[in-house]
């Protein structure tokens, strides 16, 4: 409270930018017992936002996941990655970008979601950046080589699409999905 108290004297509008999530570190706690039942609270809030979601709430959606960051003591992947999707389902794709960019993924898979999601919004270079740690992570991993071919296709770059189809032939030459995908983008 006490620090929500000194921010709130020296930024204006600082209920309305806490209400939309920017204070995510302003602690909410005062004891051990109180941030367990803050955790229970954020995780019933979650449920609520997959069926306010369900029914085509956006906006209840969103002021849920919100209310759910405030709430959970700790950075929570689960909550950011689902409130970051769900700006990019509403077209807010500054505010995807952000609260997907937080995230410190370490699974390959999770890195193409987000990647993906950031492809689906036209961060291309950001979506090809998380698609590229994901086989690094796992160079075998096929959604990975396949996202970010799809991803060098929507920014018309054939030549590192071929070249990302190469490198996948490199390790599995026996794909032949891929040697005729090269074959068509290069048109033969």
């Amino acid at each position: 409270e006490k620090e929500q108290e000194f921010l709130s004297r020296f930024l204006v509008d600082f209920d309305q930018r806490k209400k939309s999530g920017e204070f995510y570190g302003v602690a909410l706690f005062k004891d051990d017992n109180t941030r367990r039942l803050y955790t229970n609270y954020a995780a019933s809030l979650a449920s609520l936002c997959v069926v306010l979601r369900d029914r085509g709430d956006m906006q209840g959606t969103l002021d849920a996941w919100r209310f759910a960051l405030l709430l959970q003591p700790f950075q929570n992947l689960y909550f950011t990655y689902n409130l970051g999707v769900l700006f990019a389902q509403l077209g807010m794709r500054d505010s995807a970008y952000i609260y997907l960019s937080q995230i410190d993924a370490r699974d390959p898979a999770l890195m193409v979601q987000i990647g993906s999601v950031f492809a689906n919004t036209g961060y291309y270079d950001k979506a090809i950046e998380y698609f590229q740690r994901a086989i690094g992570m796992n160079p075998r991993f096929t959604q990975a080589y396949s996202a970010l071919v799809m991803t060098y296709l929507s920014k018309d770059d054939k030549a590192s699409a071929v070249k990302v189809l190469e490198d996948w032939l490199a390790i599995n030459p026996t794909d032949t999905n891929a040697r005729n995908m090269i074959n068509e983008i290069r048109g033969q």
